[in-house]
């Protein structure tokens, strides 16, 4: 087999997919020998590069980068816009066209963005869609299209559920002291209504960290809780946890962390030597289940009833990024 056929062998591979540059499944290796004993290599890396080997004994194992004699020749594929190794420099521009492929291939390179992709700032879709298909187009705004400047945002929602609170529902007027921190908390955290704590796990569904309102729980005491059996992990999925998977649930999860903390300690918020000074037998009443249920519906009545979006429409400035990159709506 010639260069040029192993190179044509490349290129239709890339020309037969979809999207631009290819991939091939995970652990998928493809080996074609021929009489001369020279064998072409394919192989799914981590690295998410290809090699194209000239020898039988040269091939590329998954997390190499490197070929394993000199002879060898590590192609990149086009992703990302890097299509520097085929068909973008005039490298192999002669052996395109002897194979006629010069076309086809340079046209595919046009649908490339010249540049790498940026996670921070740029959208992108993970499945092919026939947009003619549709007859209306609709998207997430908050925290996609719109960026909302923390903690301002967050504090409009926060400042009106505990004023519900205590004037709608009944809690000590001591929840009107509350102060809001975003900085307490981060996305991918696991709140159980039921004990009133937050979790940190791992991949494997294994507690690795616990709160109990503000204060952590020993090692001891959160093995006994959540890991009584290796055979008996919680799933986390029932209806007892909530995972704080947007920004949003920052203002839920510091609300009833603040309340967990009130109603074990008796905390008063209004009274500078920490003394409790208010009657406790509301919060007594109340399950840790009960209370995040309260919060939850004062913070969910919020997003409803103005508290919000309108402050928001009167000053739009103080609450929400300015995209110079957006395109008018």
């Amino acid at each position: 087999m010639t260069k040029a056929s192993y190179l044509a062998l490349l290129l239709t591979c890339f020309l037969a997919t979809p999207a631009p540059g290819f991939v091939l499944p995970q652990s998928t290796k493809i080996s074609i020998q021929d009489p001369s004993t020279k064998t072409v290599n394919f192989v799914k890396e981590r690295t998410t590069k290809v090699a194209l080997s000239s020898t039988s004994e040269s091939s590329f194992e998954e997390g190499e980068t490197t070929s394993r004699n000199d002879n060898s020749e590590l192609v990149t594929p086009i992703i990302n816009g890097n299509f520097d190794s085929v068909g973008g420099n005039g490298r192999y521009d002669d052996l395109l066209s002897e194979l006629d492929l010069s076309s086809s291939v340079h046209a595919r390179m046009g649908l490339i963005p010249p540049r790498k992709i940026r996670p921070d700032s740029d959208v992108f879709c993970n499945r092919e869609m026939r947009m003619g298909a549709l007859s209306a187009i609709g998207f997430d705004m908050d925290h996609t299209l719109v960026q909302y400047e923390q903690p301002a945002f967050d504090k409009l929602a926060f400042d009106g559920a505990k004023d519900k609170l205590h004037y709608s529902l009944g809690y000590p007027k001591e929840v009107l002291n509350f102060e809001y921190d975003h900085t307490e908390w981060i996305r991918g955290l696991i709140i159980d209504k039921k004990k009133g704590n937050f979790l940190k796990i791992d991949r494997h569904k294994y507690v690795r960290i616990a709160y109990h309102g503000f204060s952590p729980i020993s090692s001891e005491t959160r093995k006994i809780i959540y890991s009584q059996s290796f055979d008996q992990q919680p799933s986390f999925t029932e209806k007892d946890f909530v995972n704080m998977d947007t920004l949003f649930q920052h203002v839920d999860a510091h609300l009833f962390a603040l309340l967990i903390e009130m109603k074990d300690y008796g905390y008063d918020y209004d009274d500078e030597d920490g003394e409790s000074d208010f009657d406790s037998e509301f919060l007594d009443l109340k399950t840790y289940e009960e209370m995040f249920k309260d919060l939850r519906a004062c913070v969910d009545l919020c997003h409803r009833d103005g508290v919000i979006k309108d402050v928001v429409a009167e000053d739009p400035e103080r609450y929400i990024v300015r995209d110079d990159d957006m395109i008018p709506m």
